[in-house]
């Protein structure tokens, strides 16, 4: 009987990191998915909003590595690529609120991605947590 408890043990700790299709399934057999991709336009925000309080409560600073959303929840991750360059933030407030856009990034995360002077940059990104 005890040996048959290890083996079980043994088997259930290999089962929760096995692969289907090449993506890890989890411990209750539910598949994860990679992330979605999805393409947008950013722009981003800067000096005039320094200090300010953003939606999520938190206070602004241009220096951080944030962006705004309409929709996605706030402390959600992002991975931001623009061709070679990218970026990791996270969401802490709301925007843009003009027609086309979809991302609102941080002077700084922005930089990252290209010079601020480009104003408004084609990226992709996807949702980490």
């Amino acid at each position: 009987m005890k040996k048959l408890v290890i083996i079980i043990a043994i088997l259930g700790a290999f089962a929760a990191h096995y692969h289907v299709n090449g993506l890890k399934a989890n411990p209750h057999n539910r598949v994860i998915t990679a992330p979605k991709t999805h393409t947008c336009i950013a722009s981003w925000y800067g000096e005039k909003y320094r200090g300010r309080t953003t939606a999520s409560g938190s206070i602004y600073n241009p220096d951080d590595l944030t962006a705004a959303h309409k929709t996605l929840p706030f402390g959600t991750r992002l991975l931001i690529e623009n061709g070679p360059n990218n970026v990791f933030v996270t969401i802490t407030d709301r925007g843009p609120f003009i027609k086309g856009r979809e991302l609102d990034l941080s002077r700084a995360a922005f930089e990252r991605l290209a010079q601020k002077e480009a104003g408004l940059i084609q990226v992709t990104y996807k949702v980490l947590d």
